[in-house]
């Protein structure tokens, strides 16, 4: 029997092809022994000395222990792969059969020996152990590093090879694919590859390629503090120039043409092409325009380059013409209509053509900004004709505003004064402009246009909108922008997110859309946008206005685990400036997000919601996060009305609003729901279900939700996801047996995954007890061990849960954050079991003040943010501070679902301390939840309920 090992980009083992669920791969130090002993193989070593492995992978241990340890490994090697697969020759040599277990790094090596590089990097799939490692074994470590870099480097050399012949062969479709490899491959390590693959795009006439390359590789880097090398930064810049350069002669003649009114009309200037190109209707062709003289002759002859005007793509323009006479009404015609005339040109004649071509460049750059809705410029020139009255221009086109002004010779370079006029004939605007050479010219229309644009904005008091026009010197950013604000307060943040990223692409120094990029990874499945956005925003914060810094501020510290200081900040910033809604809303969203996080329920944060829709009524992200809260707290009116605020959105956001006000009976959600909730494309379900069911309180929407993704997804990760989700509807539900079985599945699909999911419900206050298997010499990562720590605690086996939370302690310290967390409750836990309940809680409370970032808890669904409120509450009820714990145990209520397996058990601590203090209605609420969530409940389940229930009070046990 031979088995398959994939070493390059991933760690899988297959059998016949298929792959196998085995408990080898979620064991590190095991995997690593028999990744050693293959490889060894690979480079001609049969034998490999025990000596030569205990030192490699167990170098501190006593000999005795580290003996033991590579028994152990050997024996589960054989029990998971068959007796054969480990060979031993005497008491001191081990070896792998290559013949029994193949692996990719060897069929790579092979295909280049051959001679074959496409069929060897067919099996590159990426580094070889990739994020592989065993802090335990660092020369384990520094060995898999140096393979790892010597396999790297030949699939480089053979994707550029490839490359290279492909470009000399003329097969540019092949060298753009092998140099895109090529990219993959090497340009995480390497910047040079970077470069090398800029230059090679770029001369097969692709620099968009590039840049696009050089943007993408920029903002990883800034997301880590971090910023690309001169050279390749100079790089960039060079290309950037290049494709400006060879973009502005294309349309000079057609500018000089239309400037001396020779050629074919105004459609000879290229809308026409671009109109035929984009299959939009034909515009009927102008008679030649007479040619206007020049006001003033100052003498001076703009050099041939200045045509760069007509570079900025005249063709592109593809939005239909506005006709003049009355209004559509489309959604497309839904801002104030702006008309630009032609500029009034002083200078040489034969630069005239700059006078029409501030048409084409500020339409282009006003259009869809700030509201406004531009007049097609060859609409412009066929109805204007040769009218020198600029102000007909707003009555032939029934406009709001018009933009008229002058360009000027000044020296060597131009000023450009622009105006911006209302229908009434008032100024609204005024500005000028200057470039001192042509390579100038095109920023400085950029400056008159975003400074028009900013006193509209000002004028309409939309806040960041305003900001936005001065935080950014690229029109096409401030678009961008614009457009995903829009699409936020409409409740389509994915949508948002792009707009957003298309804005930084723009302009990778727009501090303002960095920030708000950030908080669309609040709001999507767009994991990295959070910190990308907050290192984006805090590196370029020196150019954002005052009031915005304060808030960029605020919410940096909030998000990255300094709650309270965040929440200061921004409490000052609304102290001072009271009106400003989105303060307003970034405070009432960090109380939101903050408040579980200091024990405070979250429906406390309730009015700050409602105090922003006083002051901004069209909030929709406010009237959100109020409709969780009000259907949390069972205010269904006010529910309703909330749904109504919210309107649109995609079918996600739909659901979502409606699942917050259905009425369902507490057994579960209606018929109607879930056949909505099954409408929904399987992708999308957990989004859609995750704050609906937990403000709902409804684990069966919760678990209807993860078996759809589990079962319809297209893509394996949601899948995934979808698993982890029905694992946890079940387990609020308190059908704990249903949930283990589910974790048993998880665990087929995904070793670590499962484990973690499995040591989770036995950490579970009502879930099943650890047996004598649930406490591994080695557990499979340090969330497994901490978990199952807990579990034995809570089964009275304090001696090995000590063990196991001493063993973990010992590389706490090189853990990422997030698994530093349950490491550290674990150790509370066991310390409060061992009759210490003030240390444990300061060892919580150490852990928050270390600023741990708030997003850590998305890390896993079983990431143990509830469970450690949970028990600090529980610790709180020990030392008797009981109002401190109701507090705490009241904040099982989150905006993620993934607090909803605590939500029962909470509220049952929260009758029992309500009804010792003899408030007995609260407590006959907190005993109702309880038996709403649990009314499906396993028999365990309901006799630890029904046990817990018997000690309340008649009164209490009541329903109100």
């Amino acid at each position: 029997m031979t088995y398959h090992l994939r070493l390059l980009g991933t760690r899988t083992l297959l059998r016949d092809g298929e792959e196998l669920p085995t408990r080898l791969l979620a064991q590190p130090l095991r995997l690593g022994v028999v990744v050693y002993l293959a490889m060894s193989r690979l480079e001609g070593r049969e034998w490999v000395s025990r000596d030569e492995l205990l030192a490699l992978f167990w170098p501190d241990r006593e000999e005795a222990k580290a003996r033991k340890a590579l028994s152990q490994a050997i024996w589960v090697v054989r029990d998971e792969l068959g007796a054969e697969i480990a060979r031993k020759r005497g008491k001191g040599d081990v070896s792998i059969p290559i013949e029994m277990l193949e692996l990719d790094v060897g069929r790579f090596l092979l295909h280049l020996e051959v001679g074959d590089p496409e069929a060897a990097l067919a099996e590159y799939r990426g580094d070889f152990l990739a994020g592989f490692h065993l802090t335990a074994a660092p020369e384990f470590d520094r060995w898999a590093d140096g393979v790892r870099s010597r396999l790297r480097s030949r699939a480089l050399d053979a994707a550029w090879g490839l490359a290279t012949t492909a470009r000399e062969s003329s097969d540019l479709g092949a060298a753009r694919r092998h140099a895109r490899m090529a990219l993959e491959i090497g340009t995480s390590i390497d910047e040079g590859n970077l470069r090398r693959f800029m230059t090679f795009v770029a001369g097969l006439g692709e620099r968009s390629a590039a840049l696009e390359a050089y943007d993408a590789h920029a903002s990883a880097l800034w997301a880590q503090d971090d910023a690309p090398l001169r050279e390749t930064a100079e790089l960039a810049e060079r290309l950037r120039d290049a494709a400006r350069a060879t973009a502005r002669p294309a349309r000079r003649e057609r500018y000089r043409a239309r400037a001396s009114g020779g050629g074919e009309g105004v459609n000879a200037i290229g809308h026409e092409d671009a109109r035929r190109s984009e299959g939009l209707p034909r515009l009927v062709p102008a008679e030649p325009r007479a040619p206007r003289e020049p006001v003033a002759q100052v003498g001076f002859r703009f050099r041939s380059r200045s045509v760069a005007l007509a570079a900025l793509g005249v063709a592109a323009l593809a939005s239909l013409p506005f006709l003049p006479g009355a209004r559509t009404g489309s959604e497309n015609d839904a801002g104030r209509r702006v008309v630009v005339v032609p500029f009034e040109h002083r200078g040489e004649a034969d630069e005239a053509y700059l006078g029409e071509a501030m048409v084409d460049l500020l339409a282009l750059r006003l259009d869809g900004v700030a509201g406004l809705r531009t007049v097609e410029p060859s609409t412009v020139f066929r109805v204007l004709g040769g009218t020198d009255d600029p102000a007909d221009a707003v009555k032939r086109f029934d406009a709001d505003l018009r933009v008229e002004g002058t360009v000027v010779s000044v020296g060597e370079g131009l000023e450009l004064q622009a105006r911006l006029i209302d229908d009434r004939g008032a100024v609204v605007a005024e500005t000028v402009a200057r470039a001192a050479h042509d390579d100038e010219l095109l920023g400085a229309v950029d400056r008159v246009a975003l400074d028009l644009l900013g006193r509209q904005l000002e004028e309409r008091g939309e806040g960041l909108e305003t900001q936005a026009a001065v935080a950014t010197s690229s029109v096409e950013a401030l678009r961008a922008f614009l457009q995903g604000e829009a699409a936020f307060r409409r409740v389509e943040f994915e949508a948002a997110g792009r707009f957003y990223e298309e804005a930084v692409r723009a302009d990778s120094t727009f501090a303002l859309a960095w920030f708000r990029l950030s908080r669309v990874g609040d709001w999507t499945t767009n994991a990295d946008a959070l910190p990308r956005g907050l290192a984006g925003a805090t590196r370029y914060r020196d150019r954002l206005p005052s009031r915005t810094r304060r808030l960029l501020d605020g919410y940096t510290a909030f998000w990255r685990g300094s709650i309270e200081e965040g929440m200061g900040t921004l409490e000052a910033l609304v102290g001072d400036y009271p009106f400003d809604s989105e303060a307003r809303y970034q405070l009432a969203d960090a109380r939101f997000h903050g408040y579980p996080r200091l024990g405070r329920p979250i429906t406390e944060s309730a009015d700050a919601f409602r105090r922003t829709l006083e002051l901004n009524p069209g909030d929709r992200r406010a009237a959100l996060h109020l409709l969780g809260l009000t259907a949390y707290l069972g205010r269904r009116e006010e529910s309703r009305a909330l749904a109504e605020v919210l309107g649109g959105g995609d079918d996600v956001w739909r659901f979502r609003r409606r699942a917050l006000v259905s009425a369902d009976p507490p057994s579960g959600p209606s018929p109607e729901l879930l056949r909505e909730l099954q409408d929904l494309a399987a992708d999308r379900v957990v989004g859609a279900v995750l704050a609906a069911a937990d403000f709902r309180e409804d684990p069966e929407l919760l678990f209807t939700a993860g078996r759809l993704a589990r079962q319809g997804a297209e893509s394996p990760a949601v899948r995934l996801n979808g698993a982890e989700v029905e694992i946890l509807g079940l387990a609020a539900s308190g059908r704990i047996g249903a949930a283990v079985a589910a974790a048993e599945r998880l665990l087929r699909l995904d070793a670590e995954r499962g484990a973690v999911a499995l040591a989770y419900l036995q950490a579970l206050p009502y879930g099943p007890l650890p047996d004598s298997a649930a406490a591994p010499m080695e557990p499979a990562s340090p969330a497994v061990a901490a978990l199952t720590a807990m579990a034995l605690v809570r089964a009275g086996r304090v001696a090995e849960a000590r063990r196991v939370v001493t063993g973990i302690e010992e590389t706490a310290d090189e853990l990422l954050p997030h698994l530093r967390e349950p490491v550290r409750l674990a150790r509370a836990v066991l310390v409060a079991a061992e009759g210490r309940p003030a240390q444990a809680l300061e060892i919580i409370a150490a852990a928050r003040r270390g600023g741990s970032r708030l997003t850590a808890y998305s890390t896993s669904p079983f990431h143990p943010n509830a469970m450690e409120r949970f028990h600090r509450a529980r610790i709180l009820e020990m030392l008797g501070r009981e109002e401190e714990a109701l507090g705490w145990y009241g904040t099982m209520a989150s905006p993620t679902s993934y607090s909803l397996p605590w939500a029962a058990p909470a509220h049952l601590a929260r009758a029992r301390i309500l009804d010792r203090m003899g408030r007995r209605a609260e407590a006959a609420e907190a005993w109702r939840r309880v038996q709403g969530l649990w009314e499906s409940c396993e028999s365990q389940v309901r006799s630890a309920m029904e046990l817990a229930g018997s000690e309340l009070s008649e009164e209490s046990r009541s329903p109100r």
